[in-house]
């Protein structure tokens, strides 16, 4: 059985989109089986990863290029409005909108996690338990915004920093702590949560953080994950399950999607796990966000993660 009550093999998004329109951004989401919040990083640089996650946050400042840093104003982080500003996320009011109107099931947002942030704006330590606590808020409260619109929330906490982990590092530890507090807040709200990181990383402290789902690029990850066999095994017997990054989103990638589809099975099967009870739970998606791509690029991808999802479906 589906453990999160979702057909198999569904569809989803990662989130940005390189579309102007909210309306044509709402109409790319809402024709999956699992919509998901957009952000439109061509309108603004607002809707960026960081930049969104961030949005509100006391001290916040921008440089010149719009990168957010920390200034030396700090503050109760979890005392000011955790929801996203429609400014800042102009898709983020319409999507609870359509939530409520089309009564999809369920619904997925994301945000950027702790990890990744922290190490992206290189802050003084003594922040990184205020940045991640309005991390943690923001994700709690976006949760209970999609239940109140009667839909089961699916959130995504965003890791490309990930890929940095090492051993042995101290600060790092701390951000992972506080990503795994951040993944147990979220889902003590009744929320399935996801974790996306689309590079390599150690693979088994990941599966180790309780998470729901593992989001990643199938052709770049999937045989380093399943090298981790033990700790996937312990993963997928307990309930956790994998969204398939399958569709490459490098604009120059070079690929067929039956090929595509056929790699896929074949390190499932070569590495002792079975296809079917894999792709039983699994969730399909493009390998990344579509931030830098033509609105063609974009329509292109999720045409071919509709033709994977045939092909995996009739195999």
């Amino acid at each position: 059985m589906n453990a999160h009550r979702l057909p198999p093999l569904a569809r989803t998004g990662i989130g940005s989109l390189p579309v102007r329109s909210v309306a044509r951004a709402l109409e790319v989401s809402f024709a999956l089986e699992l919509p998901f919040l957009p952000q439109l990083t061509s309108v603004s640089a607002s809707e960026g990863l960081i930049a969104t996650a961030l949005d509100g946050l006391p001290g916040l400042e921008l440089d010149a290029q719009g990168k957010p840093r920390l200034g030396e104003a700090g503050g109760d982080a979890e005392a000011f409005e955790p929801l996203p500003d429609p400014e800042a996320s102009r898709c983020w009011r319409p999507f609870l909108d359509a939530v409520a109107e089309h009564r999809p099931g369920h619904a997925k947002v994301q945000l950027a996690g702790p990890f990744t942030v922290l190490t992206a704006l290189q802050a003084a330590p003594e922040r990184d338990a205020e940045v991640a606590g309005f991390l943690t808020a923001r994700a709690v409260a976006m949760a209970k915004a999609v239940r109140a619109e009667g839909c089961t929330p699916v959130v995504f906490l965003d890791e490309p920093w990930l890929v940095s982990l090492r051993d042995g590092d101290a600060r790092q530890v701390s951000h992972l702590a506080f990503l795994g507090r951040m993944v147990a807040a979220v889902k003590a709200t009744g929320a399935v949560v996801g974790l996306h990181c689309c590079g390599n990383t150690h693979w088994s402290r990941v599966l180790a953080l309780g998470i729901d789902l593992l989001s990643f690029d199938v052709r770049c990850s999937l045989d380093a994950l399943l090298d981790e066999r033990a700790a996937l095994h312990h993963y997928l017997f307990h309930g956790g399950a994998l969204a398939l990054g399958i569709v490459p989103t490098e604009p120059d990638a070079v690929y067929r999607v039956g090929e595509l589809v056929e790699a896929l099975e074949v390190s499932l099967a070569s590495s002792h796990f079975e296809p079917h009870r894999v792709l039983a739970n699994a969730w399909l998606t493009p390998a990344c966000g579509l931030a830098g791509h033509t609105e063609a690029q974009a329509d292109r991808v999720f045409a071919e993660l509709a033709q994977a999802q045939a092909a995996l479906r009739s195999a």
